[in-house]
């Protein structure tokens, strides 16, 4: 009997085989299919892996040696995972409906995974076959479209796969997914579903269709995965080092930069902003609530290695001296967004900016309704003071990542990234060597003989870094009334400890030599500091670049945004190597009277330093070092009537509401102050002017900073103002009133 059982058995898997082979089986669960299935199942618990077999085992060779071609193994492959799929999704419901639900026969129960543990046998399975490295690229791919079924309907007993065999287990089911961008899904889905209870989707994902599939899901209640068993797997995955092993990852030659960065993001994302079940965010919306905080099972031990600073150094120093643009392009785009996630900067959790209205548009109560939503946002990485971690270990770095950016060195006033090479042949080709040795010294030909050096994609990125670390500021750590500087004047305080090129520290004299031998000992000396390691105060170098970049807008929207915080914290030593050392508002205002691209960066920068003078002490900086700016003084007034024009509405069109059009909504120099929309979208929002009661406060930094290297050197009290471009001395202020009391 026994025998007669196995022989029924084995004829049945060959007909099975026999089937998968013909087209009827592209329909999946058909009548016929259910019949074979059904018959394998009842002769044996473990019919499941038959299915599975075929899926792992499908190029294998046959009874007469021969390996079956691929094209019959892959579409055997994938009408057994098609089977296994629509047996997994019996009893859930398609949010399509209708034909999507006849196709996947939602109305017949499942008959091949029908126990829980089944699912986690069956995971198992699958994941020991993805260490195999000879797999074809059609079978993982099978592999990862079974098990994100299987996570969906399973996702408790998926995980305790996984994870069994304690670390050698991980070892043998988890590396393996780290090494291929098919497989790095398996493993983000892994580590979000076991961090939060439920499927991790990035925000690109999050569709109405794909969000009413989860809430469908969430409502049946299979997928639910205990407090404990999400402890226990967060601790293994931090003992895995997870972190460290996808910067490992990220450095590596066969890896895809790519697909790894988005596995780091997604899962910071979907661990740090938590989803909440649809159905209970609508409840809390329609009532106007916060949601309450889900229970914690020790996420943050999983972000350790982020607070560290050898994993900012290590993926910095192969960014460095990475070649490859590709690479160097997912390093950078890690090293940002990973930080920017930790701030609540990221264009993954804050929404893109719509286009600009027209003027005859006006707010709808669906954006205000959004714009309410957003602040519910709960950023689970500041409370869990991880991002000040990350910051401090950023501030360590501040070296590397200056070095990496590969800022101008010399001649840093006058930088162009387009040049003239007027070179002979054997300047071009060495030239040529050394852009091929270095993807720093790349440059864009021109036709004739000007060269351009691009920005490029990666060092947009590291500059966002470099905003994210200047911008950012703890404000709830930083309110229990202590008074520790915050985060963002670190950073600053951090800068200025760098000290300036040698060439900004010339005195008058010195630039005013002529001679050709002096030039030419100036030229060595440029020479000299171009080899020379020493990173520099960075500021000066940022300010060149926004006018050797003018239609950059990536970069200006960087830089103003790092200089509106310089600004409305009014840092006094930065602020002196800006407007002193690198006469950034001596040039903005003189390419305001050209017809430039930058007229529009300009005209924001202006009117931020205007009104933030507006709002300080006559003794201020800010406001002293305008007061005594000759040409600020002589522009003043063209200034306040290129604001009116720019903030002028479109012309009136007859088919447009002539209600936004009268002459009393015309925009006059009252709209343009503080107090107003306009201030508030410069940054100025709740500022008011100075009404004689406050006082400048004591910087710590005002006293030793000013003698620092980089924030003073010779420029003495805060008083002294030595602009260069017109400014007025003080003494000669002094002496006039000496006169007058005689």
């Amino acid at each position: 009997m026994a025998a007669a059982a196995t022989s029924l058995k084995e004829e049945s898997i060959a007909e099975l085989y026999s089937f998968l082979d013909t087209k009827e089986a592209d329909f999946g669960l058909d009548e016929r299919a259910r019949k074979l299935v059904s018959f394998i199942c009842q002769q044996d618990e473990e019919g499941y892996q038959v299915l599975s077999n075929v899926i792992v085992q499908a190029n294998k060779k046959d009874e007469n040696g021969e390996t079956t071609p691929d094209a019959i193994a892959a579409a055997r492959s994938y009408r057994a995972m098609t089977i296994l799929k629509q047996d997994l999704s019996s009893n859930t419901q398609s949010p399509y409906g209708g034909y999507a639900d006849m196709m996947m026969n939602q109305h017949e129960p499942a008959m091949i995974i029908t126990q829980p543990d089944q699912a986690g046998l069956l995971a198992k399975q699958l994941l020991v076959a993805l260490a195999n490295k000879e797999q074809p690229s059609y079978t993982v791919v099978h592999i990862r479209e079974v098990l994100a079924m299987l996570m969906d309907r399973f996702p408790g007993n998926v995980l305790a796969s996984a994870a069994s065999g304690g670390k050698q287990g991980l070892q043998a089911h988890l590396a393996p997914l780290l090494h291929s961008p098919i497989t790095l899904s398996i493993l983000t889905n892994l580590v979000c579903y076991g961090c939060t209870g439920r499927r991790g989707m990035p925000s690109a994902e999050k569709s109405q269709a794909a969000m009413q599939q989860q809430m469908m899901m969430n409502a049946s209640g299979s997928q639910k995965i205990a407090a404990g068993a999400r402890k226990k797997f967060v601790r293994q995955m931090a003992e895995f080092q997870l972190f460290d092993r996808l910067a490992q990852s990220l450095k590596e030659e066969e890896a895809s930069g790519e697909e790894v960065c988005d596995a780091i993001l997604t899962i910071l994302e979907v661990v740090g902003y938590p989803p909440e079940d649809p159905q209970q965010q609508q409840q809390h919306q329609t009532m106007g609530k916060i949601p309450p905080m889900a229970p914690q099972v020790g996420e943050n031990l999983l972000f350790g290695p982020l607070t560290s600073t050898e994993w900012w150094k290590d993926l910095l120093e192969c960014l460095d001296q990475e070649s490859r643009m590709e690479k160097k392009e997912s390093i950078a785009r890690t090293l940002h967004s990973a930080f920017a996630l930790a701030t609540g900067n990221s264009s993954r959790i804050v929404k893109s900016h719509a286009p600009a209205r027209d003027a005859t548009e006006l707010p709808t109560a669906q954006d205000e309704k959004e714009e309410e939503e957003e602040e519910h946002v709960i950023n689970r990485l500041v409370e869990w003071e991880l991002t000040d971690q990350m910051h401090a270990a950023l501030l360590q770095q501040l070296p590397l990542l200056l070095r990496t950016l590969n800022l101008p060195r010399s001649d840093i006033l006058n930088y162009h990234a387009t040049t003239d090479h007027n070179l002979n042949e054997e300047q071009e080709e060495e030239e040529e060597k050394n852009s091929n040795e270095s993807a720093n010294n790349t440059t864009i030909r021109h036709p004739g003989r000007y060269r351009t050096v691009p920005m490029g994609s990666w060092r947009v990125q590291l500059l966002s870094l470099l905003k994210e670390v200047i911008c950012y500021s703890n404000t709830t750590g930083n309110s229990t009334g202590n008074n520790k500087p915050s985060q963002s004047t670190l950073a600053m305080d951090a800068l200025m400890e760098f000290p300036l090129a040698p060439e900004l520290l010339k005195s008058k004299k010195q630039k005013k030599k002529s001679n050709k031998a002096e030039e030419e000992e100036t030229k060595e000396e440029e020479a000299a500091n171009a080899e020379d390691d020493t990173v520099y105060n960075p500021w000066p170098a940022l300010c060149s670049l926004v006018f050797a970049y003018p239609y950059n807008d990536f970069y200006h929207n960087i830089f103003y945004q790092m200089l509106q915080t310089v600004v409305l914290q009014h840092h006094e030593p930065t602020l002196r190597v800006i407007f002193q050392k690198s006469k950034f508002l001596t040039r903005a205002l003189r390419s305001l009277s050209e017809s430039s691209a930058l007229k529009g960066l300009i005209l924001q920068v202006l009117n931020l330093l205007r009104l933030r003078s507006q709002s300080l002490a006559p003794n201020a900086f800010l406001h002293q070092y305008l007061a005594s700016h000759d040409l600020w003084k002589n522009d003043s007034d063209r200034l306040i009537e290129l604001t009116l024009y720019q903030q002028k509405p479109i012309k009136q069109v007859p088919s447009a509401v002539p209600a936004l059009f009268t002459p009393s909504t015309m925009v006059t120099l009252a709209d343009i102050e503080l107090g107003t929309e306009f201030a508030n979208k410069l940054g100025l929002s709740g500022i008011s002017k100075w009404d004689g009661t406050l006082e400048v406060e004591e910087q710590a930094s005002k006293g030793a900073g000013a003698d620092a290297n980089g924030a003073g050197n010779g420029n003495g009290q805060p008083g002294q103002q030595q602009d260069g471009q017109g400014g007025k001395n003080k003494k000669k202020k002094n002496n006039k009133k000496k006169k007058k009391k005689k």
